[in-house]
């Protein structure tokens, strides 16, 4: 495992007025593929585009990409940003059949910290702890399992549209269109292959990502807006309605407290 840290990582640190930096100029990469190593690209400030065989993903900060090996990919990082590269060698070519595909993952402070160890080991005389290249991948990993996904590729098409992108206003008739299936088709494979409807799917899924952006301590209106509530009252009363507790109540219980401990 190896990891190249940007230059513009280094300015970051170097000055406690930000005022007082040079601009971080944009980049673009064209062209690029790994055939014997798996990427993560984490967006550690700004905002990038990875086009991953022909199909841009925009990442923003606090959010990281998994690109399995062989995928071809152009970066484009936009200006004053920092876009972070962690490979994943050979030992780690086998892996798990969900992590097969790019991903989009949420990156919290647990992951954070454990992508910066990564980064340190890949780029000074600073090790890692043994081991943790393997646990970044586990816990990758586990996001991705906390939820079913189907199998079938139409309608797993449709999952990872909803998981990079929570707020899709698209209707099932209209997700379903896109990826040239019919929506009773869709809504089959959700039932058979996750034991969810399709619209339970999807409001797990935006749950699970209002939990991430709440503990990174967004203000509920804007949380209810990232995963497709028009209002936060209607927002709230489906957090509720799946977790017990209010937007702010799940806040200071998981996230207030945590940060006391």
């Amino acid at each position: 495992m190896t990891a190249s840290l940007s230059l513009a990582e280094s300015r970051l640190n170097g000055s406690a007025s930000t005022n007082t930096l040079p601009t971080i100029q944009p980049i673009q990469v064209r062209d690029r593929v790994h055939p014997e190593a798996h990427m993560l690209f984490w967006q550690y400030r700004g905002a990038a585009t990875i086009i991953a065989s022909g199909k841009p993903i925009g990442l923003c900060t606090k959010q990281a990409l998994w690109l399995p090996a062989g995928v071809h990919h152009d970066i484009e990082v936009d200006a004053d940003s920092v876009l972070l590269r962690i490979f994943f060698g050979a030992k780690h070519l086998a892996i798990a059949p969900e992590m097969a595909s790019p991903h989009i993952f949420h990156v919290d402070q647990e992951l954070a910290g454990n992508l910066m160890g990564l980064v340190q080991s890949g780029d000074s005389l600073l090790q890692s702890s043994r081991g943790l290249d393997q646990y970044v991948l586990d816990q990758l990993s586990m996001q991705l399992r906390t939820l079913p996904w189907p199998e079938s590729p139409a309608a797993k098409e449709i999952a990872q549209m909803l998981n990079d992108d929570p707020g899709d206003p698209r209707t099932l008739h209209q997700l379903a269109a896109s990826v040239h299936a019919s929506p009773r088709t869709i809504e089959r494979a959700f039932l058979t292959e996750t034991d969810e409807t399709f619209q339970e799917w999807r409001m797990q899924s935006r749950i699970a990502r209002a939990k991430q952006l709440i503990a990174d301590g967004l203000a509920i209106d804007a949380v209810a807006l990232r995963v497709g509530y028009s209002t936060a009252s209607a927002f709230g009363r489906a957090f509720k309605k799946r977790t017990g507790l209010s937007p702010s109540g799940y806040f200071n219980e998981h996230v207030e407290n945590y940060s006391r401990n």
